[in-house]
């Protein structure tokens, strides 16, 4: 833009000096006829007057000497104009020309930079090059010393393949060996094996009896009884889910035989829920197949109503047979007592009232002698006695148990079993109370029953 104005100025400064050439020609050319006229004027004075003609003249004259005059003072203020605007074109072509130096400058010491940072690059570029150079005339040394290893190496491979040919083949030699080694030792495993399977299978065996267990209708000769694998254990706390358990179980064997007995066994019984001993009792009556009661240890409360009112019980001489007057865990207001009382009233009818009756004495004279024992109305007797009781209906001296087919294990008895065995299928929470006394936590009753459990220490308490 700044060079494209400045060569219009210097296109128009011929122009211009031009104009003012012809400015002056024409100032040159006014000047020399006011001087005459000035001097005819001079001259005149001494002359005549002049003629209106003349006259007129000289004033039409001096009217375009005036116009003339105005006319040049015109001109003169234009070209002064003008030389003003050539003073300040020059003054701007003066300041571009100026400006254009000082950018020269700028442009030339700028250049003169780059050419420098240029020598500079081609310096470092160069020693970089040389720097190359001297890495590649390393990098040639390695090579040629990598040339020399390999060609050592190769030298060193060939002896190791010498070498690896010779133990393949003996590995070879080896493996063949070690097969015909292998086979004649699986063929004395296998040989081993077969006299293991053959021992395990005989020690198998061993734990079996081999033989049927019997059903003998009189299962009790000469004292001993004879039970068979028709047998239900009724052990611990009688809960809801222990009697279920019993009474399937009855109904079990009366499906598969209704004709053998089926044995419902106590090692020890410390009683349980009414309703669960009363449902057991009403399954046994119901049985088509007879349902005997053996007591091996121990059995009381609810337990004991079960053997006592049995179609048919047994004992072992050493075994002990508990009954107690009612008893509840309740509390509360009067009529909550009273309705407990009733509900223990009606219990009674259905339990101790069999059992008098079965021992030939009065319900009143029953409660006289729970009252009299020494037990906390408790009445404990061992069998002979129980037997004399009518709690019992025979003493046995052993038990000829054809059921057991297999040899036990001693996994099978455990505190844990023995705790499973007592509570059935509802695990009981066995831990201390807030005293340290161990306590067993027995699971909440429906409505109309209460449990009937030998409880002289207190550990079977109701689940908080």
């Amino acid at each position: 833009m700044k060079k494209t104005f400045f060569l219009i100025v210097l296109g128009l400064l011929p122009v211009l000096q031009s104009a003012k050439a012809a400015g002056a020609k024409d100032k040159k050319s006014k000047e020399k006829p006011e001087a005459k006229e000035e001097n005819a004027t001079d001259k005149g004075e001494d002359r005549e007057p002049e003629d209106p003609v003349v006259k007129a003249k000289r004033t039409a004259l001096e009217k375009i000497n005036l116009d003339n005059a105005l006319r040049e003072a015109k001109l003169k203020k234009a070209l002064a104009a003008e030389q003003e605007a050539m003073a300040k074109l020059e003054r701007e072509k003066k300041k571009l020309a100026l400006a254009w130096e000082l950018e020269a400058e700028k442009q030339r010491i700028a250049f003169e930079k780059e050419v420098a940072a240029l020598k500079q690059e081609m310096s470092r570029a160069k020693l970089e090059v040389d720097r190359s150079k001297v890495e590649i005339d390393k990098s040639k040394v390695e090579i040629d010393r990598s040339k020399v290893e390999i060609d050592k190496a190769k030298v060193e491979t060939d002896i190791l393949r010498g070498k690896l040919d010779r133990q393949k083949q003996q590995f070879e030699l080896n493996q063949l060996r070690l097969q015909e080694a292998i086979k004649r030792t699986k063929a004395q495993a296998e040989k081993v094996q077969a006299e293991i399977t053959q021992l395990t299978a005989l020690q198998k065996r061993d734990k079996y009896t081999g033989n049927k267990p019997t059903y003998p209708k009189e299962p009790l000769v000469n004292g001993v009884l004879t039970i068979s694998d028709r047998c239900v254990k009724l052990d611990g706390v009688i809960t809801i889910l222990k009697a279920n358990y019993v009474v399937d179980q009855l109904q079990f064997f009366n499906n598969k035989n209704a004709t053998a007995p089926i044995f419902l066994l106590m090692t020890e019984c410390w009683g349980g829920s009414c309703q669960a001993g009363y449902r057991i009792m009403k399954a046994m009556s119901s049985s088509k197949a007879p349902v005997y009661v053996v007591v091996k240890g121990f059995t009381a409360s609810m337990g004991a109503v079960i053997t006592s009112l049995a179609s048919r019980s047994f004992a072992l001489r050493g075994a002990t047979i508990l009954h107690h007057e009612a008893q509840t865990w309740m509390w509360g207001n009067k009529r909550n007592l009273e309705d407990e009382i009733r509900l223990m009233k009606k219990w009674e009818q259905l339990l101790h009232v069999p059992l008098a009756k079965k021992m030939g004495i009065s319900l009143n004279k029953l409660n006289e002698k729970f009252v009299k024992s020494p037990r906390d109305n408790c009445w404990l007797e061992f069998a002979d006695e129980a037997k004399k009781l009518r709690w019992v209906d025979h003493v046995i001296e052993g038990i000829h148990f054809t059921g057991v087919q297999e040899q036990p294990k001693q996994a099978d008895y455990t505190w844990k079993k023995l705790f499973d065995d007592f509570f059935g299928p509802w695990k009981a929470g066995d831990k201390g109370d807030k005293g340290g006394k161990r306590v067993v936590y027995l699971p909440h009753l429906a409505p109309g029953d209460y449990y009937r459990v030998y409880n002289p220490d207190g550990r079977f308490q109701v689940a908080p």
